[in-house]
């Protein structure tokens, strides 16, 4: 699996160099600002990532609501798997973007970003397919 990295700080370099060594997993593009392509796998275009067959995934680190929220959305609806530990993203806007997911049939995927809350989460997600939660 081929996997893009919005966002290159100090935890997207972390997630680049375990994608390295991580069986399974390809490296992919990475997304940085304008003006730091110093590299031929930086671009600072979404649309790049987006059309970009081979990457089955993306990990977003960026953190806050935006630009992540538009750049993820892009993504789902380009048919890319989502990844992102945002707490902040998946705070304000991760209904919509499970909802994203579900219309593009890929998966987005935040345990990192809710800690204790995983368990409940994960089986609140899986329960709200099949019954109406009030």
């Amino acid at each position: 699996m081929k996997v893009a990295v919005l966002g290159f700080g100090t935890v997207g370099v972390g997630v680049w160099d375990m994608l390295e060594k991580a069986p399974g997993f390809e490296r992919g593009l990475v997304l940085v600002r304008a003006g730091k392509e110093n590299e031929p796998f930086k671009v600072s275009s979404m649309e790049a990532i987006c059309n970009d067959e081979s990457i089955d995934a993306v990990a977003e680190v960026m953190g806050g609501v935006e630009p992540a929220f538009t750049y993820v959305s892009m993504a789902l609806k380009a048919g890319k798997h989502v990844v992102t530990s945002n707490k902040a993203l998946v705070a304000a806007k991760g209904v919509e973007l499970n909802r994203l997911a579900l219309e593009n049939n890929v998966s987005f995927l935040f345990s990192a970003a809710c800690g204790g809350a995983v368990p409940f989460l994960h089986n609140l997600s899986i329960a709200a397919l099949d019954d109406e939660i009030e």
